[in-house]
């Protein structure tokens, strides 16, 4: 190699190395307020909670809460703009549509993809289709984009109806671009062109992930994500991993080992495709495409992921590993503070803070990440310096960058 090239390298990768180490997050009330509050009107004070957000450049973001899908604008302003939040399948004005999207059951894979300011895309997984929430003049409407037939794969390559697909009730979306929506099953991952309701069949999901004793690689996938650049992840939990589907349609083994029962606790951090991963069941992704952000299930740390070869997995948030201790987080364990004043390098090297999370709810534009706190540890609210966090989620942003 030549050797400018080589020192070139050399310095990049060390200010990425420095850049991580100097990153300091901080944390910030969002919604959901602990004192209950009215659904609507100023987000911080709004008492309904949500399940999965997803952001776009105007600065809006778009939350599923219930049966409904809510939108706060740019003030900070919360409002709802679809669903009448009883369960249904009813296309149509937005105000009187209704959803079945998995909230409190084993199908909760449920997830939002931003594709524009005024396109919406729904996981609605009770009613095995993709619904979409997209803006006509001064109307917001709601259609079903793919979802509700029979077939569950096809010939790699080959175009079919959209509307055709078995999506079955375990499925994650992502939009890697305006006009593409690709979508995980069990099985493998559709590519849809939401304007003309076409999918294209990527594959069956690699070997590499099928389960001890099974004879085929399936995914239970619960939440998906893309970067600017076309690339889609997913998450899977049993078997525990991530998958990602690049800018042409390849599919990948991106993170995670294949473990059958008993399951290792807490392997820790190191080469992505060598951790164990603890029945997550959230993620996001850095808009950049620079890392991808992992927790929820018994993955209670926000772990990161990086998308760069040769750098390893980091803990963002980390909560003592509760797999090693006597006591699980439901139990008594004392107060856990988040320090934002906290810096140097991510876990296995430094701690930022031990605030206990799970799950990750999804990231805004600018890859800011939003996230709840496990309900049963109330003490796992402080914040160092500013007390008591007031929200049930919160935002977790990047003071330095």
């Amino acid at each position: 190699m030549n050797w400018k090239l080589l020192l070139i390298l050399t310095v990049t990768a060390l200010h990425a190395h420095l850049a991580l180490a100097n990153e300091q997050w901080q944390v910030a009330p969002f919604v959901g307020a602990i004192s209950g509050g009215p659904d609507f009107g100023d987000a911080v004070q709004s008492g309904s909670a949500l399940h999965h957000l997803c952001g776009t450049e105007d600065g809006s973001l778009f939350l599923a809460s219930g049966q409904r899908i809510d939108r706060i604008d740019a003030t900070g302003q919360r409002w709802p703009i679809a669903g009448d939040g009883f369960e249904g399948l009813i296309d149509g004005n937005a105000n009187n549509a209704r959803f079945r999207m998995g909230v409190s059951v084993f199908y909760k894979s449920h997830n939002l993809a931003c594709a524009h300011n005024t396109q919406v895309f729904i996981g609605d997984t009770g009613n095995g289709r993709v619904r979409r929430l997209y803006k006509s003049g001064a109307l917001w409407l709601v259609d079903t984009v793919a979802g509700g037939g029979t077939r569950q794969s096809a010939t790699t390559g080959k175009t079919v109806s959209a509307e055709s697909l078995n999506l079955g009730n375990l499925f994650s979306i992502a939009s890697p671009g305006k006009q593409r929506l690709i979508i995980a099953t069990r099985l493998g991952a559709w590519a849809v062109n939401p304007l003309e309701k076409t999918a294209s069949w990527l594959g069956f999901w690699p070997s590499s992930i099928t389960m001890p004793g099974k004879t085929q690689a399936q995914l239970q996938p619960m939440m998906g994500d893309a970067d600017r650049h076309g690339n889609s992840y997913f998450v899977s939990r049993t078997p525990d991993v991530v998958i990602k589907v690049d800018d042409k349609g390849k599919l990948h083994h991106f993170a995670g080992i294949v473990a059958s029962h008993p399951k290792p606790h807490h392997i820790g951090d190191g080469d992505p495709m060598a951790v164990y991963f603890d029945t997550p069941n959230s993620l996001t992704v850095e808009p950049g495409g620079s890392a991808v952000y992992v927790c929820g299930g018994d993955e209670y740390d926000i772990r990161r992921i990086p998308t760069t070869k040769g750098e390893e997995t980091q803990t963002l948030m980390q909560n003592g590993r509760w797999g090693y201790s006597s006591l699980h987080p439901n139990k008594a364990r004392g107060a856990a503070v988040f320090l934002p004043q906290a810096k140097g390098q991510l876990k296995p090297k430094g701690n930022l803070s031990v605030m206990m999370v799970s799950p990750l709810y999804g990231r805004d534009w600018e890859g800011n990440l939003y996230a709840g706190l496990v309900p049963w540890v109330g003490m796992s609210q402080f914040i160092a310096g500013k007390g008591l966090n007031k929200t049930h989620t919160f935002k977790l942003y990047r003071a330095q960058r």
